[in-house]
Parts: structure tokens; sequence; C-alpha cells
């Protein structure tokens, strides 16, 4: 597996974030998968797919549970560097 330039992003393997957007809940099982949560359903936004850069700042998760008229649901992460991890 690709973890970055000198393997930067092996910590964060299989680590989970959480996030709140209007009613969504999101998590996202960084190199797994990724969910949007709304009450008591969940809905799989994809899994680990690839890089989408050469630098390693942008990741995608696809495959995800197909909309009810549309495509596979997927989801982009972009990486930012800070102080902590979220």
């Amino acid at each position: 597996m690709d973890f970055g330039t000198d393997s930067c992003f092996h910590t964060l393997y299989h680590k989970c974030f959480s996030a709140k957007k209007d009613q969504y809940d999101y998590e996202l099982c960084v190199f797994d998968r990724t969910s949007q949560k709304e009450g008591g359903s969940h809905v799989n936004l994809g899994t680990w797919g690839k890089w989408e850069d050469e630098k390693h700042t942008s990741m995608l998760y696809e495959n995800g549970l197909r909309c009810w008229n549309g495509p596979d649901r997927s989801m982009r992460v972009t990486i930012l560097c800070g102080v902590e991890n979220k």
C-alpha cells in the first residue's frame, strides 16, 4: 500500500475520524472506508481507492452504495497538515 513519501501516512492506517455537517455525521477510516450517518441509518460512501495526485494530498474512496437515481457514491478527501489529526 502507498502510505506516501517516507510512509508518512502509515500512522493513520485504519484510524477513524468523525465530523458533523448539517444533519449528517461522517466517518472516515483512513485507507479503509467512509460512511455517512443520519439517525440510525448508515450509508457506505466508498472504500479506499487511490491517491489522486503524486503529492499525496487528495484521497479517493470509491464504489460506495449506488444512488437511487445515479452513480455509486464516492468521497474525495483533501489532506491538510496541522497540529492535530481531525
